[in-house]
């Protein structure tokens, strides 16, 4: 199951590197980033014939910029865009280089496209310190832009985060206690044998005390601070109370009740 596409339309404020300075475009590279809508006169297909043509350049910022516009011009063509975004992720030749603009945008990439698939392609990562950084913050974005999608994901193949399972509860927390497919999700989470008590104690830390990375990139354009919604520690007790007498449940109530307490002592914990 996966995100709608969600590559913004707006215009792009800055080009940034991978630690996140404004880049110094090439005039190719500007021409190309105007593509990301037809000029006047243009059709989309004679603005899309441009950037296609530059999907086999020897740059890869020049490579990550034509499908961004074939990604917002051409949605019908979402796997192939994926599918070169993860080509591009999978060697970063030289991040802190000049390939770096191409492997940040690219990851950037995938979260616009909420593609979960990449999960496996951005795991390894985490353990290579060049790319620890950029791994950690991707996978955190892509589980809040396809939270329902992700949990699904990592609940269908446990052994992927298996050695990181801090960042794991970090993810699942991106999920709704509200809608009952994301309950239905998290809950299998939480009973699962392989998660510990410390990592479902930090699920319910993180998805009391929600937070978000705040980035601009040309798929998903200006950073924007996400809209508060609800109240974590009310549906976290309304979780809990539809899960009371599911002895298998009871670990994941005694982690809340430990996270909650020192948070909200309006919302109990149902006994």
């Amino acid at each position: 199951m996966r995100a709608a596409l969600r590559v913004s339309p707006e215009p792009d404020p800055v080009l940034l590197d991978v630690e996140a300075r404004v880049g110094s475009p090439s005039l190719p590279l500007m021409l190309l980033d105007a593509l990301r809508r037809p000029p006047a006169g243009w059709s989309v297909e004679e603005t899309l014939a441009v950037s296609r043509e530059r999907l086999d350049a020897p740059r890869a910022e020049e490579r990550v910029v034509a499908l961004r516009n074939v990604a917002r011009l051409a949605p019908g063509e979402e796997a192939a865009v994926r599918a070169a975004l993860r080509e591009i992720v999978r060697r970063p030749r030289a991040v802190g280089g000049r390939e770096s603009f191409a492997f940040a945008q690219a990851l950037d990439g995938l979260v616009a496209l909420g593609d979960v698939e990449a999960i496996p392609l951005l795991v390894p990562m985490l353990g290579r310190p060049e790319t620890a950084p950029m791994a950690g913050m991707t996978l955190d974005r892509l589980a809040a832009a396809a939270p329902l999608a992700t949990a699904q994901f990592l609940n269908a193949h446990p052994a992927l985060l298996a050695g990181f399972p801090l960042l794991r509860a970090d993810y699942f927390a991106k999920g709704s206690l509200r809608a009952s497919a994301g309950r239905a999700e998290i809950g299998r989470y939480l009973r699962r044998e392989d998660v510990s008590d410390a990592e479902r104690e930090k699920f319910f830390a993180s998805y009391l005390q929600r937070g978000t990375f705040l980035v601009a990139g040309i798929f998903t354009g200006p950073a924007r601070p996400p809209a508060e919604e609800g109240d974590p520690a009310a549906e976290v007790a309304a979780a809990l109370a539809r899960w009371r007498g599911d002895a298998a449940m009871e670990p994941a109530r005694q982690a809340a009740e430990r996270a909650l307490s020192p948070v909200d002592a309006e919302n109990p914990i149902p006994r």
